[in-house]
């Protein structure tokens, strides 16, 4: 794990456990990957753009949908869509099928 945000968590007092795997890019090859386990929340983490250039970084339940009307309509915003890889390697430093809400400390 990479120290930066080992630090992070060690600074916030956030208690982990390391678990070592090949990366993965999708829900689908996580759960091939890591099969189905009680003990962690399965998540995925979207980096959206609005038509107003604003970005969102949304964490949700691996295999829920993504209502994006209904997220556009609480978050007040108009048409919703994937930032390009350029705008998330931009904020976030990272490239598409990495995205994680960990990728927050790293943001300028």
């Amino acid at each position: 794990m990479d120290e930066t945000l080992i630090a992070y968590l060690k600074r916030h007092n956030i208690n982990y456990k390391i678990q070592n795997h090949k990366a993965v890019f999708t829900v689908a090859e996580h759960e091939r990957l890591l099969g189905e386990n009680p003990e962690i929340l399965h998540t995925k983490s979207l980096f959206l753009k609005s038509e107003s250039s604003k970005f969102y970084l949304i964490s949700m339940y691996a295999k829920k949908r993504l209502d994006i009307r209904s997220l556009e309509k609480e978050l007040k915003e108009k048409k919703l869509h994937f930032a390009s890889p350029e705008e998330l390697k931009e904020n976030l430093n990272l490239r598409p099928g990495s995205v994680s809400i960990f990728g927050m400390i790293y943001a300028s």
